[in-house]
């Protein structure tokens, strides 16, 4: 099994992850755009296959995601377990090494899952830290 953590972003707030398999905790942004975040185990191998996974199952218009599996970045989760959660905050580290990163965020309060993504702006790889409060 792949791991994957990813949030996404919807137009408005029309939006709930009940029509996916595995549990999301929802946010509201500052725009009223509906924000989900997982994270979990799955059988998909590519961001693109999650993706397309989400766009069948949620009727909504997809204006961004963030989606990282281990296929394709290095990712840590340390709990699959945010359903009890009601905000989700996630926390950016350039030019850093992940593991480095990962020693030192691993064991605070709230930490959810580290990941290594690409900067969309100019291809730059960074280090996310996803925490749940």
């Amino acid at each position: 099994m792949n791991k994957f953590s990813w949030s996404v972003s919807f137009k408005w707030n029309k939006v709930s992850g009940k029509d996916l398999p595995f549990d999301s905790l929802k946010n509201i942004d500052s725009d009223w755009n509906t924000v989900l975040f997982c994270l979990w185990r799955t059988e998909f191998h590519t961001s693109e296959e999650i993706v397309e996974f989400i766009r069948s199952r949620i009727n909504s218009l997809m204006i961004g995601f963030d989606i990282s599996i281990n296929t394709e970045d290095k990712i840590e989760l340390l709990t699959e377990k945010i359903w009890d959660s009601k905000i989700y905050v996630l926390e950016r580290y350039e030019w850093v090494d992940f593991d480095e990163v990962v020693a030192s965020e691993k064991n605070k309060q709230n930490v959810v899952s580290i990941r290594e993504a690409e900067n969309d702006e100019n291809w730059k790889r960074v280090i996310k830290v996803d925490r749940v409060l």
